[in-house]
């Protein structure tokens, strides 16, 4: 009897690491960065001149069955007093004494490929230092998030151990370190630091001296970079290189490379490579405290045709930002 509910756990483990053929990303909200770089690190918090509230959707491979779909709702914001007075940059022109110290967020997010389903949330905490050159600000966020199926039609529905619908809770914590100036950024952060692992009844994975094996749960590692290359003052004219390093414990490193267009911060285009996986083109356009992003992706990897293609929009909006 305990043979045959290992076996009938064991596969429903496998169904949910390889859902998707091919499915290896590094985190499951990891290449929603280019449209908001919070969602990979908590220091990010209240790093913006306004508190930002973000919408995101992203579906992967479209035409692929039970294909990966994204969708998360962040707002970051500063802990500042209504008094307080900011350059474009960020930064209170007032002196040191009158900055905040403390950044706050949250954010909801929800994903599904195969027959599983993801769905958390996470509350974010940042402290700030600044000096004269730059800022410099350090984040933690606990998170909780339902990994499960509601779908899976199994043999004896009154099994003591697997019963519909198959879900596991999850606690976990990421942090981060960002430092930023008028030049450009620098960050690194950590998600998932537990490691966690899955438990459906009295059996879980991965078992004791195993580490974790799914991707989607195994700690993650971000550092990335990226420099404001200033072309034409009048014109508000700047070119953004950025490259993103990623480290999963199974599916190992990762590289990112991009490159924005910002002109007059109204309008902004780029183009983003993945090593191995896609190629990237995105547009966006900001209207006031409306930001609206379009990403089209197509995939470079021979394990997934190029005809999978991957869309993704934002829509953006500073709160607290008066409208012109």
């Amino acid at each position: 009897m305990r043979k045959n509910l290992t076996y009938r756990f064991a596969l429903i483990v496998s169904l949910l690491i390889t859902a998707m053929p091919g499915f290896t990303q590094i985190n499951s909200f990891s290449d929603q960065y280019l449209g908001n770089l919070f969602l990979l690190n908590p220091a990010i918090a209240g790093t913006g001149r306004y508190g930002n509230l973000s919408v995101i959707s992203r579906q992967q491979w479209v035409g692929w069955d039970g294909a990966p779909a994204s969708q998360s709702v962040t707002y970051q914001t500063k802990w500042s007093k209504s008094r307080d007075r900011f350059n474009p940059f960020g930064f209170i022109n007032k002196g040191q004494n009158t900055f905040s110290n403390v950044g706050v967020g949250a954010g909801f997010f929800h994903q599904s490929y195969g027959v599983f389903q993801l769905t958390g949330m996470h509350l974010d905490y940042s402290y700030h230092v600044y000096s004269k050159k730059g800022h410099l600000s350090f984040g933690l966020s606990p998170s909780i998030f339902q990994i499960g199926s509601s779908t899976i039609l199994l043999a004896d529905p009154n099994d003591p151990y697997l019963q519909n619908p198959i879900k596991s809770y999850i606690v976990d914590f990421n942090a981060g370190v960002h430092y930023f100036n008028k030049l450009g950024y620098v960050g690194f952060s950590v998600v998932q630091l537990m490691n966690s692992s899955i438990k459906f009844g009295n059996y879980g994975y991965p078992q004791i001296g195993d580490p974790s094996r799914n991707p989607d749960l195994a700690r993650s590692a971000y550092a990335y970079g990226g420099y404001f290359f200033e072309l034409n003052r009048s014109l508000g004219l700047k070119i953004e290189p950025m490259a993103v390093v990623k480290y999963n414990a199974i599916n190992g490193f990762r590289f990112d490379l991009s490159t924005t267009v910002h002109l007059k911060d109204k309008f902004d285009a780029g183009l983003s490579y993945t090593v191995n996986g896609g190629l990237r083109v995105f547009t966006g356009v900001r209207l006031d405290n409306l930001s609206l992003r379009y990403l089209f992706e197509i995939p470079v990897s021979a394990d997934i045709p190029n005809r999978y293609t991957t869309h993704m929009i934002q829509l953006g909006i500073n709160i607290g930002q008066p409208i012109e």
